[in-house]
């Protein structure tokens, strides 16, 4: 692409140089032997790029620079130096530089791509505001004739207008100044607001707020948008109640406007409206706002669903985002927990042995023994984590929740103080729900706890259930599945919580109590039971108001109930005095503390202990000592070959091999390994030296291998 090139340089090699390789490529080119003399030719004609030397004799090449861009701003200015510096390089952007060529080797290499690269950047943009330019007149040629046309033209740009906006915004942030501005410019009003409903606090917040440059309302659009409105309170608020538009004629009385309207002006207020729901309100305010006409309650109506698609749309995405958080953290305490539960295995059993060593009644001995509770203490840590994260293995039954609530009653008796008031109400029209009991209780407890310690001087504690039916629209705002629930109210009367606070909840180890006073896990606990029974919760609070945690359950479905079957007698096991016995084990650990400290404890016991650190070492020894193994104890997740994989193997070559699963793991990671089909003895990590033991011998008494009972005997 052949191009007009201005050369100002001084000297003559460099100038002889660049005119050469620049005429070579069908450049029409110019020179110039100073910043003045280069200016003079630029103002005298036309040309697609300047190349020009910085230091010259009359005016340098920056300050020509700068002259030629005020002539022409498009102009694309290449500047050759022979001693360039980083300051000068930001002289040179600063100033609208295309480029920055060293001599006098950039002008031999690089001058004709640079120069070229430079003409099409220009044509190009010369094109594109040519472009702009025909776009431009197009639309103020169509703006002059929406002007010639009808109210309800105008109105109708309005409406395209919030389309457009909404089409390109990313956040209700982001819409709400533009849609006012947008609102405000096409129908001539002073000032403009939107209002988003705060469900949990059950009060409508100001997204947004613009106005025109008038003194007599900015004071009012000052307080106005740092109000907040409940249901039939203020114009916002009688169109949130009413769900219809709402006119407020113009006032005089400044103390009246101060909380209705600024003096002198009228307001109008619609609905923002998705299904049923009011999801918020649009107002304006002006000199004189007449009774809304067809056409304009037709064109906000049309808005208010596009506002109120825009609003579910950004709920939508931030409780997914919540959830992904949720998860990720969920994830990241089932890892944790993993690895505490083996680490814990060998301090608890280790702590074991050794008191097993120590003179009873002694200082040592008793601190041994608080090793073990101590590590005991921080298994149940583990298992809040585990409930958290939705990983612990639940044993779900059906059941009805009032009389989990009325078991409990006692026991909260015991955790509250005499200043707090327990009151409940309880459904007589319950469906069971499908869930763990004891997980339910703990749902309970927790939430009684946390109430109980937001009340520091007393207050009363509520707990009701009910049955409720969320429909699609109502589910997808707490994030569940449409369908019947059982819902569980717990209230108290405390000081309440911000939204800063609630948005961290449910995380694990989030606590707004004095250090020492909490672990922070729970309320996380209670959303990782609550969610991994298929239910969800939300809560609904405000600073000194109280709160409110609504927990959700879903109505046990006829197949879960099916399952429910009695089971059979048991099956008659040989008892013994102790865990002792002498027959030989194989262990199989691929962490070795854990393998070490159970194999002591094996051993003391009586027992024959041959030990393998994964499953293809496990196989070699059955093949050499099978006929004289009697059970084998092995972790689930091992490398090179897991556990289940192992079993599957020795119980194909020979059926009557026992076996107890082992593992750290949670519930996910188990049912991966089909650990709970398999029907197959689990000894959950950490476990004490008489879980062990017991497990063993139970296993070991049964008249046939745990794997081969039938299903209803597991």
């Amino acid at each position: 692409m052949e191009g007009r090139v201005l050369i100002v340089e001084n000297d003559p090699t460099v100038l002889k140089l660049a005119t050469d390789f620049l005429q070579y490529d069908g450049h029409d080119v110019m020179t110039a032997g100073d910043g003045e003399e280069g200016l003079k030719i630029f103002s005298e004609g036309e040309f697609d790029v300047v190349v020009t030397d910085v230091k010259m004799p009359k005016m340098d090449g920056i300050e020509m620079m700068k002259a030629i861009k005020a002539l022409e701003p498009s102009i694309e200015v290449i500047v050759l130096t022979g001693y360039g510096t980083f300051e000068m390089t930001i002289e040179v952007i600063r100033n609208g530089g295309y480029d920055f060529l060293r001599k006098p080797d950039d002008v031999a290499q690089r001058i004709r791509p640079t120069v070229q690269r430079a003409i099409e950047k220009r044509r190009l943009g010369l094109k594109n505001d040519e472009l702009v330019t025909a776009l431009e007149a197009a639309n103020k040629d169509l703006e002059a004739r929406v002007v010639e046309k009808t109210q309800e033209a105008s109105r109708l740009g309005a409406q395209h207008a919030v389309t457009r906006i909404l089409a390109e915004s990313t956040s209700l942030a982001d819409a709400t100044p533009k849609v006012i501005t947008a609102m405000l410019d096409s129908m001539g009003w002073a000032l403009g607001a939107i209002w988003s409903v705060d469900r949990f606090a059950s009060l409508l917040r100001c997204e947004g707020l613009k106005h025109a440059s008038k003194d007599d309302l900015s004071g009012f659009a000052g307080r106005h948008r740092e109000e907040s409105f409940s249901t039939g309170i203020g114009l916002p608020g009688s169109v949130w109640k009413s769900r219809q538009h709402v006119l407020v004629p113009a006032s005089s009385d400044t103390a009246e406007s101060n909380s209705t309207s600024p003096p002198g002006y009228s307001g109008i207020g619609f609905p923002v409206v998705l299904g049923n729901e009011v999801l918020g309100v649009i107002e304006f305010y002006n000199e004189q706002i007449q009774q809304p006409d067809e056409n304009l309650l037709r064109m906000m109506t049309a808005i208010g669903s596009q506002l109120g698609h825009f609003i579910e749309r950004e709920r939508l995405e931030e409780q997914f985002r919540q959830s992904q958080k949720m998860e990720a953290i969920g994830r990241l305490a089932g890892g944790i927990a993993h690895d505490f539960n083996n680490l814990l295995t060998s301090v608890i059993g280790y702590a074991h042995l050794i008191e097993k060593q120590l003179e009873p009644n002694t200082t040592i001995h008793r601190n041994a023994g608080q090793i073990q509770k101590t590590g005991l203490r921080a298994a149940s840590l583990i298992q809040q984590l585990l409930a958290f994260s939705r990983r612990q293995v639940l044993k779900p039954d059906i059941l009805d929740v009032n009389d989990i609530i009325s078991g409990v009653d006692s026991m909260l008796g015991r955790l509250l103080p005499d200043t707090i008031v327990l009151k409940t109400n309880l459904s007589t029209s319950l469906e069971p729900v499908f869930a763990d009991q004891t997980q339910i209780e703990q749902v309970v407890l927790n939430l009684a706890v946390n109430a109980r310690d937001a009340m520091t001087s007393g207050g009363i504690l509520s707990i009701e259930t009910s049955k409720t039916v969320l429909d699609e629209h109502a589910a997808r705002i707490i994030s569940a599945e449409p369908g019947e629930y059982v819902r569980i109210l717990v209230n108290d009367t405390g000081h309440g919580m911000d939204e800063s606070v609630q948005a961290h909840l449910f995380e694990p180890f989030f606590t707004t109590k004095p250090k020492g006073k909490g672990t922070g896990l729970g309320l996380a606990t209670v959303y990782g039971i609550v969610t991994q029974s298929g239910g969800q919760i939300t809560v609904k609070s405000s600073p000194n108001e109280g709160a409110t945690f609504t927990v959700y359950l879903p109505v046990a479905q006829p197949d879960e109930a099916v399952d429910q079957v009695p089971e059979p007698p048991a099956i008659p096991v040989t008892r013994r005095d102790s865990h002792a016995g002498s027959e030989t084990i194989l262990l199989v650990e691929d962490e070795d503390e854990v393998r070490d400290m159970a194999k002591q404890i094996i051993e003391e016991a009586g027992y024959t202990v041959l030990e393998a650190e994964n499953g293809i070492d496990a196989l070699a020894l059955t093949e050499k000592n099978g006929d004289t193994i009697h059970l084998v104890l092995t972790d689930v997740v091992m490398p090179m070959m897991n556990g289940d994989e192992l079993a599957e193997r020795l119980i194909r070559s020979r059926p009557s091999t026992r076996i107890i699963f082992m593992s750290g793991y949670a519930d996910e990671a188990l049912t991966e390994h089909n650990v709970f089909e398999s029907g197959i003895f689990l000894l959950q990590k950490p476990f004490t030296p008489d879980d062990l033991l017991e497990k063993i011998r139970e296993e070991l008494d049964l008249p046939k291998p745990s794997h081969q009972r039938s299903v209803g005997q597991r």
